[in-house]
């Protein structure tokens, strides 16, 4: 969806589901066009892990300022408020992996209700290494161009770009 503001420019978001599992659910997400000062407040309601593969972002949260680029993983934890900024006008595009709370923990190595407050989600982003890099890459590839997706594959491809997502932060 495109939109103007008043300052003449004009905002573009394509957000497209790629994937309703019962883990987990993946959506691309593209963004153009994006101010440099912070934009509306917006509120996520479930658990996220995000992997931007294209352009910069500031994610402001709380009294953070979190960095997102194709160099890193970063992480939404359910109940924050958050608003985005961007440095560049060609805005930014990421892989949303709206995940299952047990999955979660189960990836974490902790019980579910302490999955906000482990050290890892509280730093809200870390780097991704290279192989995460190609991995997100390849899995990108594949989930956009296979016309018939097999269900346990599929599963199995966001169970493990999530937990290598995870692993990095660990």
């Amino acid at each position: 969806a495109a939109s103007a503001r008043g300052d003449g420019t004009c905002e573009f978001e394509s957000r497209t589901r790629l994937l309703t599992l019962s883990s987990a659910c993946v959506d691309n997400l593209r963004r153009a066009g994006i101010h440099p000062g912070k934009g509306p407040e917006a509120f996520c309601a479930e658990f996220q892990v995000c992997l931007p593969y294209r352009g910069v972002f500031v994610w402001h949260v709380g009294d953070d300022d979190v960095v997102g680029d194709a160099n890193q993983v970063v992480v939404c934890r359910p109940g924050e408020a958050f608003r985005m900024s961007g440095p560049v006008p060609e805005g930014y595009a990421e892989l949303i992996i709206t995940v299952d709370f047990n999955l979660v923990s189960e990836l974490a190595h902790v019980n579910g209700h302490v999955v906000d407050d482990h050290p890892m989600f509280r730093r809200r982003s870390w780097r991704a290494d290279p192989a995460l890099q190609e991995f997100r890459a390849r899995f990108l590839h594949w989930a956009c161009s296979s016309p018939l997706v097999d269900t346990l594959q599929a599963e199995e491809l966001v169970v493990a770009l999530l937990a290598s997502a995870l692993n990095d932060g660990a």
